[in-house]
């Protein structure tokens, strides 16, 4: 399984335009703790 509409490494800007203009990418590494640590939560409500 690969994230999808990851956005790369983007560093700290103040400004959501350009954040929000970043180009996405599939299967890039900063997507995927966000989706282990959903995991993680929904196997502990079990």
């Amino acid at each position: 399984m690969k994230t999808k509409l990851v956005l790369g490494g983007t560093g700290v800007r103040d400004n959501r335009e350009w954040y929000m203009a970043r180009a996405r990418v599939n299967g890039d590494p900063h997507g995927q703790a966000p989706l282990l640590w959903l995991c993680k939560v929904l196997i502990e409500m079990k």
